[in-house]
């Protein structure tokens, strides 16, 4: 299967680098600075980047904003509608107003990736509960189900530059109705952390934290951070890496330091309990962190120069984070940590 996989992935990728994803514009910086950005670039780059910064909607046509807008929907729980989402639409002022939305209260968005949907999944759900038995929140799911199923990955990755500028646009509109950004957190798996990223970007205020969950590598750059999630598009950028690697060695998320904190548990690329299977790896960054909010065990991670490094014990003495929901914002650098091969898989 994974082999299949595989395959599957480097025929388009081939196809892809002679058809690239069109990206909006290039890094200003270099491939070896942006592997691990200094705090004191950062707000060069956000001040750069808060240039093109949107305001209201964006600058594509009529037609295909519309379709974008009826291909992409934004669904609401909260402990008044635990089980039952309501469906919100950008400007439509009434409905956000009918629904059990609550400015006052902490919103917690995600944003699923490729073969996945924002109603229905069974993580989507998982974490949904989670967030809900631990605090009075807002949960919103971005379903943009139509365009990750495609059946072509890349076609699906060509499309989270849009989605990621639609609910930016959305973000801007709860701005207006009184959200707080200061209590918005985007948790972002596979392609859904590079929408993550875009919604960052476009949004009018610099939002407080984006958390990416593996984020997918297969048809986007170091180089291009416009085109993927990187340290300027919230205060604080937090990745989990459990599949990070080259696509033909067997990895589908980045392979490099990408946040203001990244964490490798088990190195990052193979998951205990995985074998060899890509996939399985991949979504263990999620179940980790839908763990991480209400388990009794933490996910103990140690600062360190490598993965190598850490297994030798030359870090022991080193400073420690938990990965997952109560990381410590103030954390930078790379973090590691073992796990269980199953659930639960903390070892604390």
């Amino acid at each position: 299967m994974t082999m299949k996989l595989l395959i599957v992935f480097g025929v388009a990728w081939l196809s892809h680098l002679v058809t690239p994803v069109q990206m909006k514009r290039q890094a200003v910086f270099s491939v070896k600075d942006e592997e691990r950005l200094s705090r004191w670039q950062e707000p060069v780059l956000s001040f750069i980047k808060k240039l093109y910064r949107g305001r209201g909607r964006s600058m594509a046509s009529t037609s295909s904003r519309n379709t974008i807008d009826a291909l992409c929907h934004f669904n609401l729980w909260t402990r008044k509608n635990p089980y039952v989402q309501e469906t919100l639409l950008t400007d439509d002022v009434a409905l956000l107003s009918q629904s059990n939305f609550n400015a006052s209260n902490p919103t917690r968005m995600f944003i699923h990736g490729w073969n996945m949907n924002g109603h229905s999944h069974t993580l989507l759900i998982n974490l949904k509960n989670e967030f809900l038995a631990n605090e009075d929140c807002n949960f919103i799911a971005v379903d943009w189900e139509t365009l990750a199923n495609t059946g072509s990955y890349f076609s699906s990755a060509s499309s989270t530059q849009p989605i990621g500028v639609a609910t930016g646009d959305f973000i801007n509109f709860l701005i207006t109705q009184g959200l707080n950004v200061n209590q918005l957190h985007i948790i972002g798996f596979s392609l859904g952390a590079h929408i993550a990223g875009k919604a960052g970007n476009h949004a009018s205020e610099h939002i407080r934290q984006i958390t990416g969950l593996d984020p997918a590598y297969p048809g986007f750059s170091i180089s291009n951070t416009d085109a993927r999630l990187d340290v300027t598009d919230a205060l604080f950028v937090d990745i989990i890496h459990s599949n990070s690697a080259n696509l033909f060695e067997g990895g589908l998320s980045f392979p490099t330091s990408i946040g203001h904190v990244d964490f490798w548990p088990n190195g990052g690329i193979v998951q205990p309990g995985c074998s060899e299977s890509a996939v399985c790896s991949h979504s263990r960054a999620l179940l980790y962190f839908i763990e991480s909010i209400n388990g009794k065990t933490p996910f103990t991670s140690t600062k360190c120069w490598s993965h190598a490094d850490w297994k030798t014990g030359l870090c022991n003495n080193n400073t420690q984070t938990e990965m997952g929901l109560p990381v410590s914002t103030l954390a930078n650098g790379n973090y590691y940590l073992d796990t269980n091969g199953e659930a639960p898989f903390a070892l604390g």
